[in-house]
Parts: structure tokens; C-alpha cells; sequence
């Protein structure tokens, strides 16, 4: 009986041994996660927008003041867009939608 029983599962695992393989496996490229990184790319404050559908507006916390810029889906490098040269400390969005016209503009111009 543990014969049958050892040789049924020894079955199964053969069966789906690929498959759980593959689900378990890493992407090939792993995508920024949504939302502020302080060292994104390079040593470079990024803010990846993940929902692909919008534009938004988004609050930029700098060293001595903080500027809202809208933002298209995927990743901006907040570093080459503000020249400043203030200390980019935090990014965020309130899901406040703004055109496409407005997509590297400020909120103030």
C-alpha cells in the first residue's frame, strides 16, 4: 500500500514539476515600484506612475519648497527635471488627474 501511495505522489510532482517551475520564477526585468524612490536611477529621486490610463499631478517635497508637476504614466527622473538643486526628500500624488498638455509643467506655470 505505501508503495501505491509513494509511487501516486512521486506522479503528481512529476507531472507538475515544470509548471510550478515557471509560476515561481522571477520576471526577466524587474519594473520600479509605483510611487517615489529616493535613489531610482543612478542616485537620481524618481516617481514611477503605474496606473496607465492617467496623467497626475504630483506634490514634489523639496529642501526649501515644494512644487506640484504632472506626471505621465511610467517613470519620471524627478533629478533632470528639476534643476533646482534642492534635496528631493519625497513625491506623491493624490490621484488628482491633469491633461496632457500639462505632462512636465508645474501647477504655478
Amino acid at each position: 500500500m505505501n508503495k501505491l501511495i509513494v509511487a501516486a505522489v512521486s506522479a503528481l510532482l512529476l507531472s507538475a514539476g515544470p509548471s510550478a517551475t515557471i509560476a515561481n520564477a522571477a520576471p526577466a526585468s524587474i519594473q520600479e515600484a509605483c510611487g517615489f524612490n529616493a535613489h531610482g536611477i543612478g542616485d537620481h529621486a524618481t516617481y514611477m506612475h503605474c496606473n496607465q490610463n492617467t496623467n497626475v499631478w504630483v506634490k514634489i517635497v523639496r529642501t526649501f519648497d515644494d512644487v506640484t508637476l504632472c506626471v505621465a504614466p511610467g517613470l519620471t527622473d524627478l533629478d533632470n527635471w528639476d534643476t533646482t538643486a534642492q534635496w528631493i526628500t519625497n513625491a506623491y500624488s493624490n490621484g488628482t488627474t491633469c491633461a496632457s498638455t500639462q505632462v512636465g509643467h508645474t501647477m504655478d506655470h
